[in-house]
C-alpha cells in the first residue's frame, strides 16, 4: 500500500495546476486533499469551479478507471464525468455532496438505511449497464485463484491468532463453493461507503474506480454493507438481494 502513496504533496499538487492548464486551458488557484495529503488525487479549485485530478502509480490503473468510467457515465451511471486524460493525469468532474460514512454519523437509522438503498440502487444499474456495453466481458476477473480464495476463507483463523481467541472450526470447501468467482460481473472491488458522495439532491455516486474489474455482482454489496461505518441495521441483507434482478441471479447460480 504504501507505494501508492505519494512523497512530495507540494510537487503532486504543483503538477496536478499544470496538468489543469494544459489539459483543460484553466488556470488553478488553489490545491486541496480531500482526503490524506499522501493520496493520490487531489481538488484543484479555479474561480468558477473545482475538478478532482488523480495521477495513479501504475498508469494501467488509470487507463482502467478512465475507459470505466467514461462508458458508465456515457450510458447513464452514477459516477463522476471525465474531463480528460492524457494517459497520466485524469481529470473528472468533482462532486459536491458528504461521503456516506459522514451521512451515517449524523442520520438516524432510517436515513441511513434510505441512503444504503440509494447507493445498491445505483450498483445494481452500473452493473447492468456494464453487462450491456459488454464492459464486464472487456477487464479482468478477480478473486479466481485458489490462493485467493484460501487465504480469503483463512481470515478468521489470522484475526483469532492475533487477538488469542480460537477461531471456530468452518466448513473451508463449502464456503470456497459458496464464494466461487460464478459468471463475471463488471464489481467494484472495493463499494465502500468512503468511495460514495451523497449529492444535496439524495442522489448517490460512486468514486475510484482503479481497482474494479469482473467477479459476482453480490461482491459490491458486501463491500458495501459489511463496511465497519455502515450502522447496526435490520435487514441489510434484504437490500442486497433487492436489488439484484432475478435473472443476473441465476446467471451467477446464487439462486
Amino acid at each position: 500500500m504504501a507505494s501508492r502513496r505519494i512523497l512530495d504533496p507540494k510537487a503532486f499538487g504543483r503538477e496536478a495546476r499544470d496538468a489543469c492548464w494544459q489539459l483543460l486551458g484553466r488556470k488553478a488557484v488553489d490545491v486541496d486533499w480531500p482526503a490524506s495529503r499522501s493520496r493520490r488525487s487531489v481538488r484543484v479549485e479555479f474561480e468558477d469551479g473545482s475538478v478532482i485530478a488523480t495521477r495513479r502509480k501504475r498508469p494501467e490503473r488509470s487507463q482502467l478507471e478512465a475507459v470505466v468510467m467514461k462508458t458508465l457515465h456515457d450510458n447513464g451511471g452514477a459516477v463522476p464525468a471525465i474531463l480528460a486524460y492524457d494517459g497520466a493525469w485524469l481529470l473528472q468532474e468533482y462532486i459536491e455532496g458528504e461521503r456516506l460514512p459522514h451521512v451515517f454519523a449524523a442520520a438516524d437509522a432510517g436515513r441511513s438505511r434510505a441512503a444504503l438503498v440509494t447507493a445498491a440502487q445505483e450498483l445494481a444499474k452500473i452493473h447492468r449497464i456494464a453487462a450491456d456495453t459488454g464492459l464486464d466481458q472487456k477487464v479482468v476477473r478477480l478473486g479466481v485463484k485458489e490462493t485467493w480464495v484460501a487465504q480469503l476463507i483463512d481470515t478468521p483463523t489470522r484475526i483469532g491468532e492475533a487477538i488469542a481467541v480460537p477461531a471456530p472450526l468452518l466448513d473451508n470447501a463449502a464456503i470456497s463453493q459458496l464464494i466461487e468467482a460464478g459468471a463475471p460481473s463488471l464489481v467494484k472491488w472495493d463499494a465502500r461507503p468512503g468511495n460514495a458522495m451523497m449529492r444535496t439532491d439524495g442522489s448517490v455516486v460512486w468514486f475510484d474506480w482503479e481497482h474494479c474489474g469482473a467477479r459476482n455482482a453480490l461482491d459490491d454489496f458486501a463491500w458495501l454493507l459489511a463496511d465497519e461505518y455502515v450502522p447496526e441495521i435490520d435487514g441489510l441483507a434484504d437490500i442486497a438481494i433487492g436489488h439484484i434482478e432475478l435473472d443476473l441471479l441465476r446467471s451467477l447460480a446464487v439462486c
